[in-house]
């Protein structure tokens, strides 16, 4: 998830705040995914005209489309997939390479 908002806004603070908390809960509960370490996101290509969906740790390219919300539903499957089919040939996953901002904190 990338966090919007300019350096020393107020509002980043708080989001920056409750990605920690949620991270934190992920943990605790056991529920964290494997897909949830690699950081997914989505940013307006001007060149394209679309919204542009990336996890850079894990393949090339991506997905776009229209709605920033669908890029990333349908990034969040690829990624999915893209795992399985990693654990299905016996490869490993690769570590995590970029980090939330949370977590660079």
């Amino acid at each position: 998830m990338t966090l919007s908002g300019a350096e020393g806004d107020d509002a980043r603070h708080y989001q920056e705040r409750d990605v920690r908390d949620a991270i934190e809960q992920i943990k605790k509960h056991g529920a964290m995914k494997d897909a949830d370490q690699y950081h997914k996101w989505v940013e307006w290509s001007d060149e394209d005209e679309a919204y542009i969906g990336r996890c850079p740790d894990l393949f090339m390219g991506g997905c776009h489309g229209d709605d920033p919300t669908a890029v990333f539903q349908e990034l969040c499957q690829i990624v999915d997939e893209w795992i399985e089919t990693q654990r299905g040939s016996g490869k490993p996953l690769p570590p995590a390479r970029i980090k939330p901002l949370a977590a660079a904190a």
